[in-house]
């Protein structure tokens, strides 16, 4: 289904027995991967990440709106696009970055770590 249709922009979240689909899961970004017989704490914990992406991605969009529409101030944020959510950290925040290959580690003040993988979309 996933195959056919175009422009998909929804999260998907792979439940299945089979698994030959876990490559099939990666192409499409699934946020999870889950094998039958489901467990009901997994897809809770899968289902609670989802809510968290979509609050995560509204603020991501009110922080690009706030761009567009303000005083032409620089930001002094960035969305940082992890594996499993996008992250808003404020440039003071950040101490230093260390990028290896298609990987970029963002050390902040608190001490925390983010990894963000550079992510290339080639359409033909």
């Amino acid at each position: 289904m996933l195959d056919i249709l175009t422009d998909f922009n929804s999260k998907v979240i792979f439940v299945t027995a089979i698994n030959e689909y876990a490559i099939k899961a990666f192409q499409y970004e699934a946020v999870d991967y889950i094998m039958k017989p489901v467990d009901p704490d997994l897809l809770r914990k899968t289902v609670e990440k989802v809510i968290k992406q979509g609050k995560t991605q509204k603020e991501q969009i009110l922080l690009v709106n706030e761009q567009m529409e303000g005083d032409n101030k620089p930001s002094t944020k960035l969305a940082l696009h992890t594996s499993d959510k996008i992250q808003i950290v404020d440039f003071s925040e950040i101490i230093r970055l260390e990028a290896m290959g298609n990987y970029t580690t963002f050390y902040l003040q608190d001490v925390s770590k983010v990894l963000v993988m550079l992510h290339i979309s080639l359409k033909c």
